[in-house]
């Protein structure tokens, strides 16, 4: 499990500024990038569940971020 922040809306879901823990366990081949403290990632899901923090539900994929924004390749 990881905690971040919301940085940026997600059409409707997520305020940005919530905190939010995001499973690791991920419906997606690619798996999960190795993240440390102040990476910045774009969260593929499904919902959220209404606790604090708030919590996803089905995460279909993590993608770690460049300093653009773009989501950088796993490969």
């Amino acid at each position: 499990m990881y905690e971040v922040e919301c940085l940026e809306e997600t059409s409707g879901a997520v305020s940005s500024g919530t905190e939010v823990t995001v499973s690791t366990d991920v419906v997606a081949a690619e798996g999960v990038p190795e993240l440390t403290e102040g990476d910045c990632v774009r969260v593929v899901f499904d919902g959220v569940q209404e606790t604090y923090p708030v919590q996803l539900h089905t995460v279909f994929a993590i993608y770690l971020l460049d300093e653009n924004g773009e989501a950088i390749d796993p490969t």
